[in-house]
């Protein structure tokens, strides 16, 4: 029997092509209000994982410091005489962190987030431990190291140790909230979650997600190094601001490293008032929070309005680096000829206020800047070619300060570090002013 023209139409229009086929096999949230995607959770849901995972991030941060004030201890212990290894049991923790989130980050890829925060976490805790348990010091800085891989004032009548065992039950209280409240939060795990549930119950082995990666582990470990360096190579801003960054954390693990010499040498503080040195630091800190999150917004509206645009431009981010970051300078200045002259104590405290407060106003602004340079596709990259070298900085430059101090003394020594600073200030301005242009040439493509 012949098929008219009009019947063979109305036959396609009523079966699916095979187009509609496949995207019939593509899974997606239900809807912009799916219940299951994270963006819909619940408020209290949602903060209850923000504070969780800021405190992930806190308890590692505390474990960079915390060695410091109980040094001489650990020194003593294992009969350590010197200064390069002392040092380095300190700042040997940022190492761990510099190179540890490169191949971790990619799990989250494979795995998800959630198996990623449980692994490190019980990584970081277990060699915590073995920081606590070590006999020599050799143990002390291997896992000190691998602690950091992963991821204060204390009674000194406890002893060093006990610094590692309050950071140890500190992890632990946060894994087992992170067991408790956490769930998976990237959405391609849980569209690929979603997905395999389908293939089983439908038995349609083509159903697959929208966010379906194709790439193999190595392929992503492989892209995780690989662009950060392409970044680091080709692109001036993303090397020049990382140096900046990589400077000034170096500067401040450098201070840390000084104040048992100067507080407690010089100045004669006992073991646990010598904690309260970081205040000046601490406060800077503080104080930058509130600052950025008073005036960024402030700042952006006001550029926006003068220059007659609807969106900010990144380099608006780099505003208040450009006002704030030469206090970095300042407060060497100041640190460094105080102790010199060995002015009353609370002067190098002013000092370091001064040095915290530039060094936010470097890291801090740096971040949004590099994201919204480089869009969803090339910030995290270039955020891990700064934080990089922002470790690396931290750890290497601190092994200098011995050798800078007794060369140049605190004076100069610390004056050529504000010198260095001044100079790595003078970039921002150029990125500010000229920014726009070297964007219309184009980012680098990875």
């Amino acid at each position: 029997m012949s098929q008219t023209p009009s019947s063979s139409i109305a036959l396609e229009a009523v079966l699916p092509s095979e187009g509609e086929d496949a995207m019939a096999n593509i899974i997606d949230w239900d809807g912009p209000n799916d219940a299951a995607a994270p963006i819909n959770w619940s408020r209290s849901k949602r903060w209850a994982h923000i504070i969780i995972v800021a405190i992930l991030g806190l308890v590692p941060n505390m474990a960079t410091t915390m060695v410091a004030p109980g040094l001489d201890g650990v020194l003593a212990d294992f009969h350590v005489t010197s200064s390069a290894v002392s040092t380095f049991a300190v700042t040997i923790f940022l190492l761990g962190l510099a190179l540890g989130p490169m191949f971790l980050s990619c799990m989250g890829e494979v795995f998800g987030r959630l198996p990623v925060y449980h692994t490190a976490n019980i990584i970081f805790i277990a060699f915590i431990i073995g920081n606590a348990l070590s006999q020599n010091i050799a143990q002390f800085m291997v896992f000190r190291f691998l602690s950091g891989c992963a991821g204060g004032i204390i009674t000194p009548s406890n002893g060093w140790r006990w610094t590692f065992w309050l950071l140890a039950i500190l992890g632990g209280a946060i894994e087992a909230a992170t067991l408790i409240v956490m769930r998976e939060t990237s959405p391609k795990i849980l569209l690929e979650r979603k997905a395999a549930r389908l293939r089983v119950s439908t038995g349609n082995a083509q159903i697959r997600s929208k966010l379906a990666q194709k790439l193999t582990l190595q392929q992503v470990l492989a892209q995780a190094l690989v662009r950060p360096t392409i970044l680091l190579i080709r692109s001036p801003v993303v090397l020049v601001l990382s140096l900046y960054a990589s400077l000034v954390f170096g500067v401040i693990y450098l201070l840390f490293t000084t104040f048992n010499g100067v507080f407690r040498g010089q100045y004669g503080f006992s073991a646990p008032i010598s904690g309260l040195v970081y205040l000046g630091l601490g406060i800077a800190l503080v104080l930058g929070v509130g600052i950025f999150g008073s005036l960024n917004p402030q700042i952006q509206a006001a550029r926006m309005k003068a220059d007659g645009v609807d969106k900010p431009k990144p380099e608006y981010r780099l505003l208040l680096m450009i006002w704030l970051s030469p206090c970095v300078a300042l407060g060497l200045f100041i640190y460094g000829w105080t102790v010199y002259y060995k002015v009353h104590w609370i002067v190098p405290i002013i000092g370091t206020f001064f040095i915290g407060l530039g060094a936010y106003f470097v890291l801090m602004p740096t971040q949004p800047y590099l994201i919204e340079l480089f869009g969803s596709k090339g910030a995290p990259s270039a955020l891990s070619a700064m934080n990089v070298l922002r470790y690396m900085g931290g750890t290497f430059l601190p092994l200098t300060g011995p050798r800078l101090y007794r060369a140049l003394g605190y004076g100069w020594g610390n004056s050529l570090l504000g010198f260095l600073a001044l100079l790595f200030a003078l970039p921002p301005v150029l990125f500010y002013k000229y920014g726009e242009r070297l964007r219309a040439k184009g980012h680098v493509v990875l």
